[in-house]
């Protein structure tokens, strides 16, 4: 049997906000080791709630950034 795991991020940085709002400007980004989950959540999540979210540049405001710590 195939499984894959991902694991609990580590940390959330809500910028001072409470929560992460994603709009038409959401992108994720990820770095080397995360190309599939960066797949998947942008199937998953886009499908979920209608967004394209293209891939983005790490610095940018509203990125969703995976990385392995």
């Amino acid at each position: 049997m195939d499984m894959e795991l991902i694991p609990a991020p580590v940390s959330v940085g809500d910028q001072g906000r409470c929560g992460f709002l994603m709009d038409r400007a959401t992108t994720i980004t990820g770095q080397d080791g995360t190309e599939s989950t960066e797949r998947w959540l942008r199937s998953t999540l886009g499908a979920a709630f209608g967004l394209s979210l293209p891939p983005g540049a790490e610095s940018k405001d509203n990125t969703i950034l995976l990385r392995i710590d």
